[in-house]
């Protein structure tokens, strides 16, 4: 990730919690959420990754995200499950769903 950065990413996350009342969050709810709260850093991420035959440009940044995430707030939030959703494109996927480790404390 070199335009969507660990404080972007926080803010999402952080907003994700307020506004659910839940420690839980999908990467595809993060995702969309990055594009509302950070859209020129979340397309600038977006169109680093180039389209080829077995994987859309989208499909790889939504892989890249979900692996920034896991690392950067590695102790901070722990993986449960995947469940079904959709990406930000609307189509139906499943996505890694992630707890923040210590309800009401903010990520950083």
């Amino acid at each position: 990730m070199t335009h969507l950065t660990r404080v972007h990413i926080a803010n999402v996350l952080n907003d994700l919690h307020h506004r659910r009342g839940s420690p839980r969050f999908t990467g595809h709810d993060a995702q969309k959420r990055c594009l509302g709260m950070y859209p020129h850093e979340t397309a600038s991420e977006i169109l680093d990754y180039p389209n080829d035959p077995t994987m859309s440009a989208l499909q790889k940044f939504s892989m890249q995200f979900d692996r920034f995430v896991e690392h950067t707030f590695a102790g901070q939030i722990r993986q449960t499950t995947k469940v079904p959703g959709e990406n930000i494109c609307g189509d139906p996927s499943e996505s890694q769903q992630w707890e923040i480790a210590v309800p009401g404390s903010p990520l950083a």
